[in-house]
């Protein structure tokens, strides 16, 4: 008699609020988390990352240019 297993997935939707004038510049997923690239005025540059199964942010790199 063979194993059986159940592979239950987690649906959610999450709402990112962006700063004026920010746009969206790439997405990508690995290691089971999002990348999210937001481009800013001014040239700074966000990537934010979320967990691919909740979407709760993980966390948040902030990249300025150097004045």
């Amino acid at each position: 008699m063979g194993a059986s297993s159940t592979t239950t997935t987690s649906q959610w939707s999450s709402k990112l609020y962006l700063d004026e004038g920010s746009i969206v510049g790439s997405t990508a997923a690995d290691g089971g988390r999002l990348f999210i690239t937001t481009k800013i005025k001014g040239g700074s540059t966000n990537i934010l990352v979320f967990d691919a199964e909740t979407g709760k942010q993980l966390g948040k790199l902030q990249l300025e240019p150097k004045k």
